[in-house]
């Protein structure tokens, strides 16, 4: 392939602008309209037979008209379809850019706040695909392109299902680093929109952490054996996202958020400000010679690994909500859930065809170095003690929260409230156990020992269901100095009455 080719009798190759596993990219003119796009010629998976081809490159242009019912400015735009000396070619929009995993390996991991502001442009584009019926497939960050001019854009919808490449080839071998893949699609399922939100979860958490969720393991397949288990290590610096992120990594896909969902919470942190009220630049819209390389992230301890648990089915789905707050007047809580919005319906698609023969040579390559998911499930289920970083209200364990309704649980936070800080052996009666296992009595006591009196201002229904209310608060200290809070309550009624189950600020 040179420079100057004429491609469908329209696109001159002028410059070679990479080059993947799955294509090489020129730019090149379209002479027609008299534009720069970029063109990629899909290479499908070495070793097909004939027929194996000719249907790869037919779902190739298949997926690629798919792609091209997507406008959004946050996703490269595919704007034609061609068929070259029987191989596929994608005409797309050219961004001035360069990728993500670029930018990473030029600067090492970023904050918590750039991190936010660039996924939440990755997420926006994401949930509109979901919402037209389109799952991305391939959410990773050499996907992912930043402009010169500050823009995110994610490119190749659908491209690594339409050139066959999948996660373990037809020898039974690891294609690729399965470091982005959600468990189930490590597992041989068909992937949906849940895996596209584990996907750019374990980006974010790369982004910041400087290394993918599973860690950095020279072997493809004890990490694709980690993957399958849903074993992710812990976030150590992850800050006001790591609800989120715990979220979107949660090992059963329907337990995460919605991928729009996770795009409120990541603007909602995007948009905050630092201490000095200063509002904080987003690296993307930096010219790449100002930014600064931060320090490496030290760790003291080595990352420990969290196995995330099957919840129960009788239990609610996930919501995300990113503790914002720079003080927790409590004792730190861990990240809590709350039930979700409705997820928007997906198109129907088969869940055997290449999700099963995935599975199938999956279990070969891992029985190969003597691992097999199955029995890693198993030993996973078998093991009660497992860790897990959130915690959920549990119907099965007496508390009830849906036949709680606003008014009384309004009445309840105004009624714990107004003990305190005086009757601090009454208040604390009224925590569930749970609750107070994760708020020491003498903390508790220590907090509301330093408070002169506090206001409830406004009990509002939670935005996330009828399990929580929002409470401002205004807390006087013994010095005489005010400060407004707002926190998220969760009240539940255990069956002898109602308890305070959680809070958090926001």
């Amino acid at each position: 392939m040179v420079a100057g080719r004429l491609v469908a009798g329209r696109y001159r190759l002028t410059d070679r602008i990479g080059s993947g596993g799955m294509g090489v990219v020129w730019l090149a003119h379209d002479n027609r309209l008299d534009r720069m796009v970029a063109v990629k010629q899909l290479l499908l998976t070495p070793g097909l037979s004939a027929a194996a081809a000719e249907e790869a490159n037919h779902r190739a242009l298949r997926e690629g008209r798919i792609a091209a019912r997507l406008h959004h400015p946050h996703a490269i735009a595919v704007y034609d379809v061609a068929e070259e000396d029987g191989m596929p070619w994608l005409i797309m929009e050219y961004l001035q850019s360069r990728s993500l995993a670029d930018m990473l390996e030029e600067t090492g991991p970023i904050g918590h706040i750039e991190t936010a502001a660039i996924g939440a442009q990755v997420a926006s584009a994401l949930a509109a695909s979901h919402e037209a019926g389109i799952v991305h497939r391939d959410v990773k960050p050499a996907n992912i392109l930043i402009g010169d001019n500050g823009s995110v854009k994610i490119t190749d919808f659908g491209i690594s299902r339409a050139t066959g490449d999948v996660t373990v080839t037809a020898t039974g071998m690891v294609a690729g680093t399965p470091a982005y893949l959600a468990p189930e699609v490590a597992r041989g399922d068909y992937p949906e929109s849940p895996a596209d939100v584990f996907a750019l979860g374990a980006v974010l958490y790369m982004m910041i952490e400087g290394n993918p969720p599973f860690g950095n393991r020279d072997n493809t397949l004890a990490l694709l054996h980690a993957v399958a288990a849903g074993e992710i290590e812990q976030p150590r610096s992850t800050g006001p996202l790591t609800r989120l992120l715990l979220d979107m990594l949660a090992k059963d896909p329907e337990r995460r958020p919605t991928m729009r969902q996770a795009q409120d919470v990541l603007e909602r942190v995007a948009a905050t400000q630092d201490n000095t009220g200063q509002a904080r630049t987003a690296l993307i819209a930096a010219p790449a010679q100002e930014r600064a390389k931060p320090e490496p992230t030290r760790r003291e301890a080595p990352p420990q690994r969290v196995q995330q648990a099957s919840p129960s089915r009788q239990q609610p789905r996930t919501t995300v909500e990113p503790a914002l707050a720079p003080q927790q007047r409590h004792a730190p809580v861990p990240p809590q859930r709350l039930a979700p919005r409705q997820a928007p319906q997906q198109l129907e698609k088969p869940r055997r065809g290449i999700g099963l023969a995935v599975a199938v040579l999956l279990l070969a390559g891992l029985v190969a170095v003597g691992v097999v998911v199955a029995m890693i499930v198993n030993n996973r289920d078998n093991t009660s003690g497992g860790s897990n970083t959130t915690s959920q209200i549990d119907p099965s364990n007496g508390g009830s929260s849906s036949d709680v309704n606003f008014d009384t649980m309004s009445e309840f936070v105004r009624d714990y409230y107004s003990l305190l800080p005086d009757d601090t052996d009454a208040a604390y009666a009224k925590l569930a156990a749970n609750y107070q296992g994760k708020n020491p009595r003498s903390s508790y006591d220590s907090f509301w020992g330093g408070i002169k009196s506090v206001t409830v201002d406004s009990v509002t229904e939670g935005t996330s269901g009828t399990s929580s209310v929002n409470v401002a608060l205004t807390y006087v200290d013994k010095n005489g100095k005010s400060t407004s809070e707002n926190r998220w309550v969760a009240v539940i009624d255990e069956g002898s009455g109602l308890v305070l189950y959680d809070s958090e600020t926001f």
